[in-house]
């Protein structure tokens, strides 16, 4: 209560409003509850976040502009665009690869 200004009757409410998951990735809180996320600045409470996310995402002071531009990145891959789809050795399996199977 004193931290967040809800009391844990207003948190668990947040939990069951939010099916019990992380509000960011919607996985369910594993070895470790969820946590009260809120914006360091204002103290405002957002949700429940999972220990990746509070830490990894929220923590890095990653910006909704940001997050956009990531998206964006992955759905539209500039060196796709440019040279199309090209896989290394650890992806799918090669063209030059492809061949040899089909030769067998």
């Amino acid at each position: 209560m004193r931290t967040y200004s809800i009391s844990l009757e207003e948190w668990e409410a947040l939990f069951e409003y939010q099916g019990g998951v992380c509000a960011i990735c919607g996985n369910p809180p594993g070895t470790r509850a969820l946590h009260t996320e809120h914006e360091h600045k204002t103290g405002l409470v957002r949700g429940l976040a999972c220990f990746f996310c509070n830490a990894q995402i929220l923590r890095q002071r990653v910006t909704p502009e940001l997050l956009r531009r990531a998206a964006d990145y992955l759905e539209d891959p500039p060196a796709v665009r440019l040279f199309g789809e090209r896989f290394g050795p650890l992806g799918r399996i090669t063209t030059k690869k492809r061949r040899r199977r089909r030769r067998r």
